[in-house]
């Protein structure tokens, strides 16, 4: 996992301090940062930000780091996360973003905001509905390279989670693509996705890798097996996206 103070060394200087102003008020809190190591919350929340490839948090992150409470920080970490996860879902503005962010860390600077309903407040115009996060999360796509693969991974590997109501890592899984949809098209939509110990498939027929995945340890592999289709359409694939979206309105909830 990055380490906290690594992390926040890009981010510094857009609040207006130095690298070494940065970094010598961080020190000062090896022990802290120590501690938030051990927090389920902190590792999910750098988990979500490196997968989902977002930074435009981190000065927000610093400064409370620095300024707040640990258990406002800790809170602050546990509404980022399924906020950042919906609004990448939804195509937010990354700008938009990264100014929203940028000026509540500046008001933790100048002490105008201290508490996490005051910060949480100012987040508001981040929040996205379930309504919408569903809609999208219906059709969510992934680029065709390794960050798309990351991205698809960690969203996978949270639905797996929740399924086997136990942590499960992406380090553990590797992607298939179920199907080739169309004249030799692959849908790199999440529908089509599915994990599998660290072993692909390829190009096999479907009706082979359902053996495989009916074997697999991964639950929400196994369901795909379970439903018995003697062939993978477009039709089966926006099925279980509908299924997969259900589920992900509860494990990214809105604020």
């Amino acid at each position: 996992m990055v380490n906290l103070i690594d992390w926040a060394k890009k981010g510094v200087e857009a609040v207006g301090d130095t690298i070494e102003d940065g970094m010598q008020g961080a020190r000062k809190q090896v022990r802290l940062t120590k501690m938030l190591h051990q927090s389920p919350v902190v590792k999910d929340f750098m988990t979500a930000s490196a997968a989902l490839h977002v930074a435009e948090t981190q000065n927000l992150v610093l400064m409370a780091y620095r300024s707040v409470h640990v258990d406002t920080l800790k809170q602050l970490l546990a509404l980022l996360e399924p906020t950042l996860v919906r609004y990448k879902v939804t195509g937010g503005d990354m700008k938009k973003l990264g100014r929203i962010c940028d000026a509540v860390a500046a008001d933790i600077y100048d002490r105008r905001v201290k508490t996490f309903d005051e910060i949480t407040n100012l987040l508001k115009p981040l929040l996205v509905t379930d309504t919408k996060f569903k809609r999208d999360f219906q059709s969510l796509n992934f680029a065709v390279d390794k960050m798309g693969d990351r991205y698809a991974l960690f969203v996978l590997t949270a639905l797996e989670s929740q399924t086997q109501s136990a942590k499960v890592e992406s380090d553990d899984a590797t992607l298939d693509r179920i199907q080739l949809l169309g004249p030799g098209k692959t849908f790199y939509r999440l529908g089509n996705m599915a994990l599998l110990e660290n072993s692909l498939c390829g190009d096999n027929e479907y009706v082979k890798k359902v053996v495989a995945y009916a074997k697999s340890s991964f639950l929400t592999t196994q369901e795909i097996a379970k439903k018995g289709a003697s062939d993978w359409t477009e039709a089966e694939m926006e099925a279980r996206e509908k299924e997969l979206a259900k589920r992900a309105v509860k494990i990214w909830p809105r604020a």
